[in-house]
């Protein structure tokens, strides 16, 4: 594995306020912020193991919230082959997995379940999926960021932009791969995700 290299955060794409929070409240000592982005809206497909979910519903732990009823339309269906998903303006993630328990699963149940409040933020310690948490229904304490999910960043191994789908040009998207074997796609119509951030911790960057 090649060492990681040396980096000075940019100025990052999150709207300031989250930004500040986690700058304020969240980031540990010694700790860098290297990406984190406002939500990214849309629903979550996911193939696990050999069953495809269209689209994504929580199969593990995730927070109450307060949201109200999701306005986003429905996906139009299971996609065939599954990386068509991101022809679907319904779909705006894609996981793979092999079963419920790997870390890109338990950041899709977030974006699931968390639809226009969850973020994905990494560090140089952690990546982690993060609520401000006006939008919990029992705040663990009085802070304006919390974590629904974290782990060690060096469970992230890879990062990249490939095209997929059949659409022409084909779009590209936002991915991450996990040590544990787990992949979670991102299609960033926004641009809320800065693509030369992915270089510091993509050991792996296919762009």
């Amino acid at each position: 594995m090649k060492p990681k290299a040396e980096f000075v955060p940019a100025p990052l794409p999150a709207r300031p306020s989250l930004t500040d929070d986690l700058q304020r409240s969240w980031i540990r000592q010694g700790e860098r912020l290297l990406l984190c982005h406002d939500p990214i809206f849309g629903r979550c497909g996911a193939r696990i193991g050999a069953e495809v979910r269209v689209p994504h519903t929580p199969v593990g732990w995730t927070p109450e919230l307060v949201l109200g009823d999701c306005p986003w339309p429905e996906p139009a269906g299971a996609p065939d082959p599954v990386g068509d998903w991101a022809d679907d303006p319904g779909l705006s993630s894609w996981v793979n997995a092999v079963n419920p328990e790997q870390d890109a699963v338990r950041i899709a149940d977030n974006l699931a379940s968390g639809w226009g409040a969850a973020s994905i933020v990494v560090t140089s310690q952690r990546i982690a999926v993060v609520y401000a948490t006006e939008h919990l229904a029992a705040p663990p304490a009085p802070l304006p960021v919390t974590s629904a999910w974290e782990t060690s960043v060096d469970r992230l191994v890879g990062a990249g932009m490939p095209f997929i789908g059949r659409s022409v040009p084909p779009p590209r998207v936002v991915q991450f791969d996990f040590r544990d074997g787990s992949q979670l796609l991102i299609h960033d119509r926004e641009g809320r995700i800065r693509r030369d951030l992915l270089v510091p911790f993509g050991l792996t960057y296919n762009g």
